[in-house]
């Protein structure tokens, strides 16, 4: 009995090790699950990810009525408050933009606007050029002039090395530096009324008088006067901000003046004016058209080649009134008769010609420069996104 029981105690001790070793910890109850949080906002799919996507894809490629649209439905309609705040910031962004005018600047776009930059800035140099060239030769002329050259040689010398100086050094002064086509304008305008105002004042201030130096005296006036206006037009055209169109339709307008006023003489035939007087009123005739010229173009978006139109319909008209006078007075037609008919066929051609041009394009110089943005790709230590630089 004995033996049975201490056999049964040694297979219980052996079977079950753990019991047989006193003090051992229980083993830990299982954890219990703790309740799910209730879903919020960031937790909740937004159904307007690919609505904020698209319109940010609009935003980007500069289609801002797309991009307002589509922020406005995301504004309306995301569970996410700050998706909600972020999509009516970019609605009314975007609208913003729309009403400004702004582009997007991709950087094909920002070189062709240097390009266009730097051909504004530097658009006369040619034309700037050509007329010191011819300006320069007629300097050679009024040197042979009063050096009272004789020999032909001399004279090809002289005139080629003016001619010359003008060309190269016109080039040389404008290389890197602006001149515009305004500037290049004005200058060529400046040197035709310096040139016209001392060809028809010459006589009215003594420069005819018989002498043997009559010729040094009216071309020194001529190349002097032209000159000085000249360098007066070219910073006229640099600071005063007129367009090169405004400057060539106050050329034009000169032009009308001068030969109104010779027309007007005609026409009126007063007694009292003998030649000097008559040539002073021709020249106040031109200076006060071209100071009106320049007034009335300020109001103006005319471009250079309307105003070169208008000039042309302007000759066309007045070429019509001759041609009508001629027809109506037979083999001897009335001066009279010929100076009105042109003079009235002169600025019905411009007045037509003024009319029917009213579509052209006007000069480029008063468009105002496009606002651009551009759009460039940032990282930071909060993620990655978008950067705009720009002004709108």
């Amino acid at each position: 009995m004995r033996r049975a029981l201490a056999l049964a105690l040694v297979g219980l001790l052996t079977a079950s090790p753990a019991l047989a070793q006193p003090g051992a910890p229980a083993p830990p109850p299982e954890p219990v699950p703790e309740p799910a949080p209730p879903p919020t906002p960031d937790t909740i799919a937004d159904p307007t990810t690919a609505a904020y996507d698209a319109a940010m894809n609009a935003l980007i490629l500069g289609d801002f009525a797309t991009a307002a649209r589509g922020f406005d439905a995301v504004a309306a309609a995301s569970p996410d408050p700050e998706r909600r705040g972020a999509a009516r910031a970019l609605a009314g962004l975007a609208r913003t933009w729309i009403d400004g005018g702004v582009r997007l600047a991709s950087a094909g776009h920002v070189d062709a606007l240097a390009d266009a930059a730097a051909e504004h800035r530097t658009g006369g140099r040619v034309s700037f050029i050509a007329t010191n060239t011819t300006w320069g030769l007629y300097g050679g002329v009024v040197l042979a002039d009063l050096a009272d050259l004789e020999d032909a040689r001399a004279w090809a010398g002289t005139l080629f090395l003016s001619t010359g100086a003008g060309l190269l050094g016109s080039y040389a002064v404008t290389r890197g530096r602006k001149m515009t086509s305004a500037m290049a304008e004005g200058y060529w305008f400046g040197l035709m009324l310096g040139v016209g105002n001392a060809l028809l004042l010459g006589e009215p201030l003594g420069l005819y008088d018989g002498e043997s130096e009559t010729s040094e005296k009216v071309q020194s006036a001529v190349f002097l006067s032209g000159s000085a206006l000249a360098l007066a037009g070219l910073v006229y055209g640099d600071q005063g901000g007129p367009t090169a169109g405004q400057i060539a339709f106050a050329e034009t307008v000169s032009l009308l003046g001068l030969a109104s006023t010779w027309l007007g003489m005609a026409i009126l035939q007063p007694d009292d004016l003998d030649g000097s007087s008559a040539l002073t009123v021709t020249a106040l005739g031109l200076d006060a058209s071209a100071i009106g010229g320049l007034a009335i173009a300020r109001n103006l978006d005319w471009s250079s080649g309307r105003s070169r139109i208008a000039s042309l319909g302007a000759l066309l008209g007045g070429l019509g009134g001759v041609t009508a006078g001629v027809i109506a007075g037979g083999e001897d037609p009335s001066a009279r008769t010929l100076a009105t008919l042109t003079l009235v066929g002169m600025w019905g051609g411009f007045g037509l010609t003024a009319h029917l041009t009213r579509g052209m394009k006007p000069d480029r110089g008063l468009a105002p420069p496009p606002r651009q943005v551009q759009v460039v790709p940032t990282v930071n230590d909060g993620g990655a996104g978008l950067s705009l630089a720009g002004a709108w």
